[in-house]
């Protein structure tokens, strides 16, 4: 008898050690929308999100077993600094190493050796180079842009009847989506939302409308969007009224997942009609200082047909940095055979008034510009 308890304590006490060596950090994986990486070395960032092909599988290796293996001493070398976002607020961040350990608190972890979905450096790193040559080396004034409240999943809305500029997008499983304008939480505000056939209406997003009638902002369906993604996403596009800028949403009709897919500064999104297989089907939309390409089969950014324009346009697309009353809008039109017309627009902030323009002419197969 004696010789069982013992047999049993110790059993108890292998169990509460091996629990108390492993760790999981990142417990739900659905409730980050952005993984950002520094790099301590250059100072350089980047964010990865739901655009990013690899973004799931990065989330997942942070989401696996850890286990401690030392504390992270104050002359221990961390290359990466990985922070976690939902939307725009930083809600988890930890140190990573040369050897994909993580550090936090000032304990150090290590995926545990029996992890399917260990935390692999080279992962990070590939993403990180990739990454690198589209993130902004610029940024700009983003006081009065759209202040946006997603409903993620969709949620019940009433009083839809009594919107103002009722505009109608578009019919996806037997939804009928629209925009407008309605009293919302105690402002009046421009509402995304759609309706079934029984009356039911659902809400997608909102923002509050400035009361400046030349600062309102707009939303607009990406035409198209669902017939070139064989009925798997809408893309919606917002515009500032104080920038004229747009970000880009975009909502997964399967599992009706919505989020905002790239940020401010953005152009309009067009599509192209090419036969060549790495460039069939493909999304254009200018951000920053870049041409991204959409795939839409996939729904995610493809980088390989993206274009940098930072060598070969030199001032900024979308800022006048050396003026408080200019901005700049890019907007981007499908000149047919793979030429993409880009037209750089400045106007006075104030006024709306045109100023200036620049027309550039793009070879997305060659990925050279034409004059």
């Amino acid at each position: 008898m004696l010789k069982r308890i013992t047999l049993v304590t110790l059993i108890l006490i292998l169990i509460l050690q091996l629990t108390g060596c492993t760790h999981n950090m990142v417990a739900k994986s659905d409730l980050y929308s952005q993984i950002r990486i520094g790099r301590l070395a250059d100072q350089g960032l980047v964010t990865i999100g739901m655009e990013t092909e690899g973004f799931e599988d990065l989330l997942a290796q942070l989401t696996g077993t850890l286990k401690r293996n030392d504390s992270c001493k104050a002359d221990h070398v961390h290359k990466y600094l990985i922070s976690l976002l939902t939307y725009d607020e930083v809600t988890m961040a930890f140190y990573m190493d040369e050897e994909g350990n993580l550090c936090q608190e000032g304990k150090r972890y290590a995926s545990h050796k029996k992890e399917a979905n260990p935390i692999k450096i080279e992962d990070w790193d590939a993403a990180f180079e990739k990454l690198s040559l589209y993130t902004a080396a610029e940024g700009g004034n983003r006081e009065g842009d759209p202040e946006v409240t997603a409903k993620n999943p969709p949620k019940h809305i009433i009083g839809t009847e009594n919107a103002t500029d009722k505009t109608f997008f578009v019919t996806a499983n037997d939804w009928n989506y629209y925009a407008g304008h309605m009293p919302l939480e105690g402002s009046m505000s421009l509402v995304l939302w759609r309706e079934d056939k029984n009356g039911n209406s659902q809400r997608l997003l909102s923002m509050p409308q400035p009361e400046e009638e030349n600062k309102k902002h707009t939303i607009e369906y990406v035409e198209n969007s669902l017939e070139k993604s064989d009925s798997q996403f809408l893309f919606f596009t917002i515009q500032s009224g104080a920038s004229m800028h747009k970000s880009l949403w975009q909502f997964n009709v399967i599992n009706e997942k919505l989020g905002r897919y790239l940020d401010y500064p953005c152009s309009n999104m067009i599509f192209t009609e090419l036969t060549i297989n790495s460039l069939k089907n493909r999304g254009w939309i200018a951000q920053y200082q870049n041409i991204m390409a959409i795939d839409m089969q996939t729904g995610f950014l493809d980088y390989d047909a993206s274009m940098s324009l930072r060598n070969v346009i030199d001032n900024s697309i979308f800022y006048e940095p050396e003026s408080e009353t200019l901005t700049k809008q890019t907007v981007l039109t499908d000149l047919r055979n793979g030429i993409l017309g880009i037209d750089v627009i400045t106007y006075e902030k104030e006024t709306g008034r045109e100023t200036h323009r620049e027309h550039y002419k793009l070879n997305v197969v060659t990925k050279r510009m034409l004059r």
